[in-house]
């Protein structure tokens, strides 16, 4: 059963929030903070990382490795979070590549790189998520013309792996494949392809839409879509 997956406003809700706890606190590039920011401190927070560890994500990839990422995030394990974002990133999951774009641009994990923050940026805001745009534009606003086009080249080359185009068609065959297991009380909605990214489109397009957070300077392959969220 796909419990969650039919509730996208719930869920995506929970990820918003999470999110807000990426921008605005200072973090060290070897994997952990300094200091714990205030926003992890908040119960709100731990209540959404644990509702994200009950998530269902058989056959789901992309909701895999945004839950697990999110959870690593929390923890303050930046190199994991990274590693679990991508596997959300190339299964066509807008949020984890949002967050990877976060991370490069505040050097959570890796070193700070608003070049590279810019081109994760503009792959996650491809389907025109009014608040993805905006975070994607207010860093444009920050380069130099010579760093947009080194972003601009780079953002092409991670389309050819992590772009809509071949992403949406990696997470369909999980879809596909998940159709053929056994389920109680079968959604159609979580499965098909066109109905599933429509679902997840609505929630950031439509009255769910929700701010991601600001963005100032802070003061490998999946291994199967049938994985669950780890436990910290």
């Amino acid at each position: 059963m796909l419990p969650s997956l039919v509730k996208f406003a719930t869920f995506v809700s929970c990820c918003a929030l999470a999110m807000q706890c990426f921008a605005g606190s200072p973090r060290d590039t070897a994997g952990s903070d300094a200091a714990a920011p205030n926003a992890w401190d908040d119960p709100a927070t731990h209540d959404t990382l644990d509702a994200m560890t009950n998530a269902s994500t058989w056959y789901h990839p992309d909701l895999f490795g945004l839950t697990v990422g999110m959870r690593r995030y929390g923890h303050r394990q930046f190199a994991a979070a990274l590693h679990y974002f991508e596997i959300g990133a190339q299964s066509a999951d807008k949020l984890s590549q949002l967050s990877i774009g976060l991370m490069y641009l505040n050097g959570e994990g890796v070193a700070k790189d608003p070049v590279e923050a810019y081109a994760w940026l503009s792959i996650a805001a491809e389907r025109d998520y009014p608040e993805f745009l905006a975070t994607r534009d207010r860093v444009k606003a920050t380069l130099s013309k010579a760093q947009l086009l080194q972003a601009e080249t780079l953002r092409a080359r991670l389309a050819e792996r992590y772009g809509d185009d071949v992403a949406k068609r990696r997470m369909a065959v999980q879809l596909r494949l998940g159709t053929l297991q056994p389920h109680e009380g079968y959604s159609y909605a979580p499965w098909e392809p066109q109905r599933y990214f429509a679902s997840r489109d609505a929630e950031w397009k439509g009255k769910g839409k929700v701010k991601v957070g600001p963005i100032e300077s802070p003061p490998s392959e999946a291994k199967s879509g049938m994985q669950q969220p780890e436990k910290p």
